[in-house]
């Protein structure tokens, strides 16, 4: 083991490096907003992303973040969280004008002036850098940094995200998201009694031969966990944000979009998965087709383009199993997204070759539709689906394509205790035999 006075301070040896303060993370948070609050100026990506980054790479490679009872996954979403802001903040501070770029769309500006009969004329259409500084930073607080996906702005993904939830009354609204997250904690009880029973997902791994390694085709229920889990922190701020009238519940598009165009690898990442970082991704793959002199529309720039933003995906999310294994080689996360651009690939490939030597009208017609769909820019009030034949095909393909490339991710933390580190409640365990804590679910203490 490395001594004391050899190791340098950015190693991965929690023993020498100081404990993160909550503090450090609350003021990279302050000044994000205030980077989108200030007017601009000449100097802001050297007042506010210099400081910024260096406090986000502190924290990552200076600090350490596990908790001495093991409870590290808060470690984990906290480095996420940090390398997010590293990719959000080299967005909206370097590679545009938040406050000129962002701009309201019809839609919102008419809404906004039913709702507000008294401002001024030509209030609405002035720009939010000539408005007080107080309007700024709820701007900049609601409309930016609590609004990823730009809802209602120039840079929502219309064509792609979920559409609109339309309800006669607040309270249903509220009703109706609570319904949900009762049922969605049901299904994610469910999934853990699942996943535990996993070998793969065990502290250690155990060896596993013969039929258990059909367990493989399992580790799906790692995803489903994470879209549950985000799926909560939504509904949850959705009802709050509804319910006190903050905002309207159309402003609450669904995070993810139906499982029904998860038949493709394509369709699951561009359009049923959430796309909360697809606008920051987007943003950095054009900077570089720009540079690079490669045309916007070319197959060689939606290549480009898909896999820029899937290694950006996967560096966000590689920070997190980082500081949770403290070891940046360790880490398969960047992996397993990169693979998600080549099954994409493939999956093109595939699709352009069979359609080139197929000869029936219909088999050509449902590849077409297949090839439309499985396209993350396909229009969400298109629902023409090739037929179910397709999909089911589709749906093992992803089915396998995701057992196959998980492991590359799960298997790093899942043998370092990743899923035993945070404590567990069962409603259906303990409703079934009184088990509302189920002691092997429990951190492990040392």
């Amino acid at each position: 083991m490395t001594s004391p006075t050899t190791a340098l301070p950015f190693t991965f040896q929690p023993g020498l490096k100081p404990r993160f303060k909550a503090r450090i993370w609350v003021l990279i948070e302050v000044l994000l907003i205030l980077s989108y609050t200030v007017k601009p100026f000449k100097h802001r990506p050297l007042v506010f992303f210099v400081p910024i980054a260096i406090l986000c790479l502190y924290s990552l490679f200076c600090t350490h973040m596990i908790h001495l009872e093991h409870v590290a996954n808060s470690g984990w979403g906290m480095a996420c969280r940090l390398t997010a802001i590293l990719l959000l903040s080299s967005t909206n501070i370097l590679l545009s004008d938040i406050q000129h770029d962002l701009q309201p769309t019809k839609r919102a500006k008419v809404r906004q002036q039913k709702k507000n009969d008294d401002i001024r004329e030509g209030a609405l259409s002035r720009s939010i850098s000539e408005e007080p500084f107080l309007t700024r930073l709820k701007w900049a607080f609601m409309d930016v940094w609590f609004n990823p996906r730009a809802i209602n702005y120039s840079d929502e993904a219309t064509n792609i995200l979920p559409p609109r939830p339309s309800f006669p009354t607040r309270r249903a609204f509220v009703l109706r998201q609570l319904r949900d997250l009762v049922i969605g904690i049901f299904i994610y009880d469910v999934t853990q009694i699942v996943a535990r029973a996993n070998p793969y997902f065990g502290f250690p791994t155990p060896k596993v031969e013969g039929i258990q390694q059909l367990w493989r085709l399992g580790g799906f229920l790692y995803g489903v966990g994470i879209y549950l889990m985000v799926q909560f922190q939504h509904k949850i701020a959705s009802m709050i944000f509804v319910g006190f009238g903050i905002s309207d519940a159309e402003d609450w598009r669904p995070l993810f979009h139906s499982f029904k165009y998860a038949y493709s690898l394509r369709g699951l990442w561009g359009k049923m998965w959430h796309q909360m970082f697809r606008r920051a991704g987007l943003a950095h793959a054009n900077y570089f087709l720009k540079k690079l002199g490669i045309p916007r529309k070319s197959t060689a720039a939606n290549f480009f383009t898909l896999y820029v933003v899937f290694a950006l995906t996967g560096i966000l999310h590689h920070g997190g199993d980082a500081m949770f294994l403290q070891s940046i080689s360790k880490a398969g996360s960047f992996q397993f997204f990169m693979l998600q651009a080549v099954g994409i690939t493939i999956e093109d490939f595939v699709l352009k070759l069979v359609g080139s030597i197929t000869t029936t009208k219909e088999a050509k017609a449902n590849l077409e539709t297949t090839k439309h769909i499985a396209d993350a820019d396909v229009r969400a009030n298109d629902e023409k689906l090739p037929p179910w034949s397709v999909r089911l095909l589709g749906f093992t393909w992803v089915l396998v394509w995701l057992s196959i490339t998980l492991p590359w991710w799960t298997d790093p933390i899942c043998n370092n205790g990743y899923m035993r580190e945070i404590p567990e409640f069962s409603i259906i365990l303990g409703l079934w035999r009184g088990e509302w804590l189920p002691e092997e679910w429990q951190p492990i203490k040392e």
